[in-house]
């Protein structure tokens, strides 16, 4: 079911996101990624990422990931991939060989980290489009939108996936909180551009 956790896109899915399928036919066959993206997210997404810096937090096995950088000239992606269990060892060894089988290593620079430590290290404006899809806690959404806000160039976008989620309602009230309400929705991912 589209929009929930573990959801992995459907050959009819991504019939919608011809560019990326005709894209990856000239690799060697990549794996699904899991992701909770929907059609119409992942194409947003990669229309805002066109030619631009990108921030993400939160890269899980790399859906995001991979359809931002597709289209960007960089995405830096922050996620501290942690170890669950020695037989889960995380999301970072899935990630590294997502963007590896779709091409675009080259576009992508891992942070392994917490965006608490990695975020405030990073210089004001440094990004075009900052996306968040990381602990969906009202109060670390929160934390990330305030570290984030600054960060956006002027002009440039911020965007915050599962915006009100049944599953997650703290994402909707942090970002409401913190950044204000507003913003367009796709689905739902949230998108405001921030004043130049």
């Amino acid at each position: 079911m589209p929009g929930y956790p573990g959801y992995e896109m459907s050959v009819p899915d991504l019939a919608e996101l011809q560019w990326m399928v005709e894209y990856a036919a000239t690799l060697a066959p990549p794996r699904p990624v899991p992701t909770s993206l929907t059609a119409s997210e992942s194409r947003r997404l990669a229309k805002l990422a066109k030619g631009r810096k990108v921030l993400e937090v939160g890269s899980s096995y790399g859906f995001s990931t991979i359809v931002m950088a597709m289209t960007a000239s960089h995405v830096d992606a922050v996620d501290p991939h942690p170890v669950i269990t020695p037989l889960n060892p995380g999301t970072l060894e899935g990630l590294r060989l997502s963007v590896k089988e779709y091409g675009v290593e080259d576009r992508v620079t891992v942070i392994q980290d917490y965006s608490y430590n990695a975020l405030p290290e990073m210089p004001a404006g440094s990004y075009d489009l900052i996306f968040v899809d990381a602990f969906h806690k009202e109060e670390a959404v929160a934390v990330d939108a305030g570290l984030v806000k600054n960060l956006v160039k002027p002009g440039g976008y911020l965007a915050f996936h599962d915006y009100a989620e049944d599953w997650c309602p703290g994402v909707a009230k942090a970002v409401d909180r913190v950044l204000g309400p507003g913003g367009q929705v796709t689905d739902t991912l949230w998108i405001r551009q921030r004043e130049a």
